[in-house]
């Protein structure tokens, strides 16, 4: 697969950022007596296995009925736990959740969808 120079670019610098952030890290740490605290893994995979979203319109679903679709499989749940279960990120997922057609929220905190039929 050929990398377009500019997305070669713009990894090039994360990781020149990276480094720098680390390397301020390690002095912080070292200044205040903190040498033996353990660093923060750097995982270049994501936590949670993400499921397909769509990106740049490649898919014919959105944001918003991939999360109604979770909570018509998995009922009410909390905004975080869709985020994390969905790899959408919070403010996304805030976003849609203010379709007040689509869903609401329940007295516990919990959201689920206004109608099961609203998902078709």
């Amino acid at each position: 697969m050929v990398i377009h120079p500019d997305i070669k670019k713009a990894i090039e610098i994360i990781d020149q950022r990276i480094n720098g952030l680390q390397n301020i890290r390690e002095a912080l740490a070292k200044e205040f007596g903190m040498e033996d605290v353990v660093k923060p893994s750097v995982s270049s995979e994501p936590e949670t296995p993400l499921l397909p979203l769509p990106l740049n319109g490649n898919s014919k679903k959105t944001r918003k009925q991939v999360i109604a679709e979770y909570l018509a499989l998995h009922g009410p749940t909390r905004r975080t736990q869709i985020s994390s279960d969905l790899g959408i990120p919070n403010g996304t997922v805030s976003y849609a959740l203010n379709d007040k057609k689509t869903f609401q929220r329940t007295s516990n905190g919990k959201w689920e969808l206004v109608s099961q039929e609203k998902i078709a």
